[in-house]
C-alpha cells in the first residue's frame, strides 16, 4: 500500500472514530451530570467533579524524567 494511501486512510479512520466518540459523549455526559445534580445537588456535583479533576491535573502536570517516570518534587526549603 502506498504511503499516501496509508496516511489518508489513517486520517479518515481517526476522524470517524472521533465523530462516534463525540456522539457518545454528547449523549451520555449531559444526562449524567443532570442525574448527578438531582442526586447530590449542585454543590455536591461540583465537589465530586473537583475531587476528580484536581488529582488528575496534579498527576498530569507532575514533573517527569525523560523516560516518562515521575520525579520527586523538591521542597523550596531544601
Amino acid at each position: 500500500m502506498p504511503r499516501w494511501l496509508t496516511v489518508a486512510l489513517t486520517l479518515i479512520v481517526y476522524a470517524a472514530v472521533m465523530a462516534v466518540l463525540a456522539l457518545v459523549i454528547r449523549g451520555t455526559v449531559p444526562p449524567g451530570i443532570d442525574w448527578l445534580d438531582s442526586k447530590l445537588g449542585s454543590n455536591g456535583t461540583w465537589v465530586l467533579l473537583l475531587v476528580i479533576v484536581i488529582p488528575a491535573g496534579i498527576y498530569g502536570y507532575w514533573p517527569r524524567r525523560p523516560d516518562g517516570s515521575m520525579r520527586r518534587l523538591r521542597s523550596p526549603w531544601d
